[in-house]
């Protein structure tokens, strides 16, 4: 079974409740100035997450694509076969014989 998770002593201080009432006053009360600061550092770290995760994705993309080339040949596949008629062959389940 799984173990539960040891409980954390919190600090007591700030619940997040109260931590996320007081973020979004303090950002309801920011000046323009301050608030399109912070618009222009979020969007430069968006754009710089979002050309390391491009080029994560190209990474991973040439490894799968390596991974799917065999080093070893396939073996040829086998041609196609002519359904069974269950009406011809016998049952498909036989008893054991009686001992």
């Amino acid at each position: 079974t799984k173990s539960r998770r040891k409980h954390r002593k919190t600090h007591g201080l700030v619940g997040f409740l109260d931590l996320t009432r007081r973020i979004a006053k303090a950002w309801s009360e920011a000046d323009e100035a301050t608030k399109g600061y912070c618009k222009k550092v979020a969007n430069r770290q968006l754009k710089t997450y979002k050309e390391e995760l491009k080029k994560i994705k190209k990474e991973t993309t040439a490894e799968v694509e390596a991974a799917k080339e065999p080093s070893v040949p396939l073996p040829p596949r086998l041609p196609p076969q002519e359904p069974v008629d269950a009406t011809v062959s016998g049952p498909r389940y036989a008893p054991p014989p009686p001992l």
